[in-house]
């Protein structure tokens, strides 16, 4: 997303998050506004929301368009709204790896009808009904083969969030006897995917999580460090502002993605989970193997 700022010519001034929800919030947004602010970019985590009703309002006073990236937050609802329905926009993807699954491709969503009617228009290379162009026209229309997998996702959806939920059901549950992690709970108050088992390593937990990540890659397990480096962090060829983001910096060095989706099934989970308690319980002999000289 701040790839798409730069794009448009604006520098991207990464704020702090909030250590609950692991985005963005009004408080720390706040402290980055300033009289070159143009737009409020909101990214929701991947699993639960961040306080969009906060950003919404800090928008209005500000008088600051509000576009959230919601790519993970699909068929989620925040305080029972759906995603989808904030901001002056909402960004979905549908890439293979998200709930919607077109190939490839993604989507807006709006409630301001002028903004709509300048997608409508852009997305078909600007060429209007009548044959006028109009500038900035690009082909946005989604080819035969992604919408049809597109709808063919949709028709699956409910059975997928269910499958989700089982995965979840059974991480949750096995994760319970293992010391030093902790599953990153959905907020099942609300409409959720249980997409994504995202776990944080705590002091309790004995090794490194690059340590931890090294032994479950040498036995095939697909983990993933979550949201790390940080991005402001990462090197770009743009101009970027970035001050105290120490809470960040700190967090980005606690989570892991543990293998979720179709082909995880409960034995898999279960092995995941074994292997997980026996790095922990023997902690102290993977340590001095892992770094002998």
């Amino acid at each position: 997303m701040a790839d798409i700022a730069a794009w448009v010519k604006l520098v991207p001034h990464y704020c702090e998050i909030d250590a609950h929800t692991l985005g963005i919030n009004a408080e720390t947004a706040a402290r980055c506004i300033n009289e070159n602010t143009a737009l409020l970019l909101a990214v929701h985590p991947i699993v639960n929301c961040c306080e969009i009703d906060g950003l919404v309002g800090l928008a209005e006073r500000n008088n600051l368009p509000l576009l959230v990236d919601a790519v993970e937050s699909v068929y989620e609802t925040y305080k029972g709204k759906k995603i989808g329905s904030f901001g002056n926009a909402e960004c979905f993807s549908m890439h293979a790896s998200k709930l919607i699954n077109g190939f490839e491709g993604g989507y807006l969503t709006t409630n301001d009808p002028d903004l709509a009617e300048k997608l409508i228009k852009m997305r078909s290379m600007g060429v209007l009904e009548d044959g006028r162009t109009i500038p900035h026209g690009i082909d946005a229309t989604m080819n035969d083969v992604h919408a049809a997998m597109a709808l063919a996702s949709l028709l699956d959806l409910p059975a997928q969030v269910e499958r989700n939920r089982m995965r979840y059901e059974a991480y949750k549950h096995m994760l319970g006897s293992v010391p030093g992690i902790n599953l990153l709970a959905f907020d099942e108050r609300e409409q959720c995917s249980y997409k994504n088992i995202v776990v944080r390593l705590s002091a309790e937990w004995p090794l490194s999580r690059a340590d931890t990540l090294s032994i479950l890659h040498s036995e095939r397990v697909i983990a993933r460090p979550y949201y790390s480096p940080a991005l402001h962090m990462k090197r770009t060829t743009y101009p970027t502002i970035a001050g105290d983001l120490s809470l960040t910096e700190s967090l980005a060095e606690q989570f892991m993605l543990l293998p979720c989706g179709y082909f995880v099934d409960d034995d898999d989970t279960a092995l995941i989970v074994s292997l997980l308690r026996f790095i922990h319980d023997h902690a102290d002999q993977i340590t001095r193997q892992l770094h002998q000289k």
